[in-house]
């Protein structure tokens, strides 16, 4: 028979076994715990990249830019130039609420083209400027001996889930919040 004061140091010993075992128990349920929300936070950051790339779907689809061909040529040799914007919707589903302005360096050089929808193509629409707006295109390209430099349209519109959109003049894509653009926006 064991000894009452050896009882009493083997509960002890028990005792200080069983503390530490539920430390090293606490130690690994954080561990899992702390793993597990790690997982979680990159599951919710994956989650909320997939549901960013989703809305962005339709708009990446969407471009612009200015098309000018050489129709013909005067009696004095100087070409005869038309103008056109040219929209492209390679999505599945139309756009609305479209506008488009062409730019030389940083200023707005014609007024902006309003259309009300570009429907889903793989070919461009294009959108014919009004006839003053062409004669400043053609002031522009032929009345400089060194070139205009870079003509180049920036594109606003509503996706199909409406969400707004703008893709500026150097074809970088955003979200638009507010409300319906104006002609002097």
């Amino acid at each position: 028979m064991i000894s009452d004061s050896a009882a009493l140091e083997l509960e002890a010993w028990a005792t200080v076994l069983a503390a530490g075992a539920a430390i090293v128990a606490l130690f690994f349920a954080r561990a899992a715990w702390k793993r597990e929300q790690s997982v979680e936070k990159k599951l919710l950051a994956s989650q909320k990249a997939s549901r960013r790339a989703e809305k962005r779907a339709q708009a990446e689809k969407v471009a612009a830019w200015l098309n000018t061909d050489v129709e013909d040529h005067t009696l004095a040799g100087d070409p005869i130039l038309s103008h056109s914007l040219a929209v492209r919707n390679a999505s599945d589903a139309p756009v609305y609420d479209v506008k488009l302005v062409i730019y030389h360096r940083d200023e707005e050089l014609t007024l902006p083209v309003f259309t009300d929808v570009i429907p889903p193509t793989n070919e461009p629409e294009n959108l014919e400027l009004v006839p003053e707006e062409a004669a400043k295109l053609n002031e522009l390209l032929l009345g400089d001996p060194w070139g205009p430099g870079p003509l180049l349209v920036s594109i606003k519109f509503q996706d199909a889930s409406g969400r707004r959109w703008h893709r500026d003049r150097f074809g970088n894509l955003a979200r638009h919040e507010g409300e319906r653009w104006s002609d002097g926006e």
